[in-house]
């Protein structure tokens, strides 16, 4: 992961090679982190870099005193899946569970804050993903806005956003983590508050595909003063996440 991390294709390719070359030759033919570091390591690294590398861990192996060996290339494994972050029954669970924590926070509390909610491997190459996109969609982030005036007040509200839809095909990872939220945040939020006899109940969202919000703060420029998500009057929303 650190290898992917810095962008070292070779070593990252290396490492996912013994990896699963080791799991297999044990039987572990469904280990999972092997199949973790190949498929993070082809979203992060370009594909042509990846195979690039891939071919030269596979042909050249360095033993004895650091001597280069030649040996035979072995059958190309097929391609891993996809990595879905929202077809990942494992991935499902863990952040169901944690929402269910939050849930029990917020009740208990008023707010709530759950760490590690998709763990290590994906907070390690998501941040990257999303500064990809903030430099390819510049132009189109607008500046927030408050809800009484609907306009900008950057001693206010000083940040840049983008509403995420899920369906960027060439934003991936940004994509997958909507699509994530739009599937558990607030089906198993409203179903957790409810059955703690939250008044009023919330309402069922299940149904309901929300896009999520990607907000950039610049520095030395005002942040986001303390605030609720309810603009008073008419507005009924309860919880925001």
């Amino acid at each position: 992961l650190q290898a992917i991390e810095r962008g070292d294709v070779n070593r990252a390719a290396r490492y996912g090679r013994i990896l699963t070359r080791k799991s297999a030759e044990a039987g572990l033919v469904d280990y999972p982190t092997a199949m973790d570091i190949e498929q993070l390591a082809q979203r992060v690294i370009p594909q042509a870099a990846w195979e690039g590398a891939i071919n030269n861990s596979t042909n050249h192996d360095h033993q004895g005193h650091g001597q280069q060996q030649q040996r035979a290339s072995p059958p190309s494994p097929s391609p891993p899946p996809p990595l879905c972050l929202y077809d990942d029954d494992v991935m499902l669970g863990r952040v169901q569970r944690n929402i269910k924590q939050a849930a029990a926070q917020l009740s208990e509390n008023g707010y709530a804050v759950v760490d590690a909610l998709l763990g290590p491997p994906w907070a390690a190459v998501l941040p990257k993903a999303f500064e990809q996109m903030a430099h390819d969609m510049e132009n189109h982030f607008t500046s927030g806005e408050l809800e009484l005036t609907g306009q900008s007040h950057k001693k206010t509200r000083g940040d840049k956003i983008l509403w995420l839809d899920g369906l960027d095909a060439k934003h991936p990872l940004p994509s997958q983590l909507t699509q994530l939220l739009q599937k558990t945040v607030g089906a198993v939020l409203s179903s957790e508050l409810n059955q703690r006899g939250e008044q009023p109940p919330l309402a069922d969202t299940s149904g309901v595909i929300a896009d999520s919000m990607f907000a950039m703060y610049s520095p030395c420029e005002g942040g986001f003063v303390r605030h609720l998500d309810n603009a008073g009057q008419d507005d009924l929303r309860r919880v925001s996440a």
